[in-house]
């Protein structure tokens, strides 16, 4: 069951436990953090520990979501590097293939049939 436009906005917006609060119970914002970084490229470094120094709940759920972002831009990174190698295997798989074949026919006396139909033993 796919799910319609509607039903992932209303989805998206479910989510209050998630949703910041001002006054004296307001959620901490990374960027006032003692554990943020913002790095050369401009994205947000976090050098939060979950298992010892996390704040807030909240804490821990963007350090999961900037986690699973560097996974995705990593795996990006992967991508764009085997499309880079690939016409150089391919290049290497003829060569090989074209190495196998010649090996097979310099090969090929030795297994050629007599006139009896039998091979030739060495």
């Amino acid at each position: 069951m796919a799910l319609d436009v509607q039903s992932a906005r209303c989805i998206a917006q479910k989510p209050a436990e998630l949703s910041l609060t001002v006054g004296p119970n307001a959620v901490l914002q990374c960027q006032d953090c003692e554990f943020f970084r913002r790095g050369p490229s401009g994205l947000p470094l976090l050098a939060c520990d979950p298992y010892s120094n996390i704040k807030e709940p909240e804490c821990l759920q963007k350090w999961q979501l900037h986690q699973l972002l560097t996974i995705a831009r990593s795996h990006q990174a992967t991508l764009d590097m085997y499309k880079r190698l690939a016409p150089l295997q391919e290049k290497m798989f003829k060569q090989m293939e074209r190495e196998i074949e010649e090996t097979d026919e310099a090969d090929r006396w030795k297994y050629e049939n007599d006139e009896d139909g039998e091979p030739q033993r060495g």
